[in-house]
């Protein structure tokens, strides 16, 4: 295994295992049903709170691919096909599916927010 590839997947493991360490409040496997019923019970400037912790996450996501892509733009193109540009694909595969669920529960969180009164007009995605 090439030294590349271990780290590939050592910063696949962090983007996966990471961000909900922290102590953070983001949590991207949590069932959408359990994160709403869980709201219910919190004030709206909690839930713009909540909203505003996923938009950070998600923010950092895109960051997290746009370095992968400039990673995969420096990769010559008879190497394309191989074991370096694979791990980076597979790794932007995963930080992609991440990155869905996390606007997913965002887009919840705004629109919780907004139901319980709270001025959501700054709670946009980049």
């Amino acid at each position: 295994m090439t030294k590349w590839t271990r780290m590939i997947g050592i910063l696949l493991c962090a983007a996966i295992f990471l961000p909900g360490c922290g102590g953070g409040s983001v949590d991207e496997t949590k069932p959408l049903t359990e994160l709403q019923a869980e709201a219910e019970d919190k004030e709206a400037a909690e839930l713009v709170k909540m909203a505003e912790a996923y938009r950070d996450a998600v923010a950092d996501k895109v960051d997290d691919i746009e370095d992968l892509e400039s990673d995969i733009r420096k990769i010559p193109v008879d190497e394309m096909l191989g074991e370096d540009a694979r791990a980076i694909k597979a790794e932007m595969t995963a930080i992609s599916a991440s990155l869905d669920a996390l606007v997913e529960r965002f887009n919840l969180y705004v629109e919780l927010a907004a139901k319980k009164g709270a001025d959501t007009s700054g709670l946009k995605l980049k």
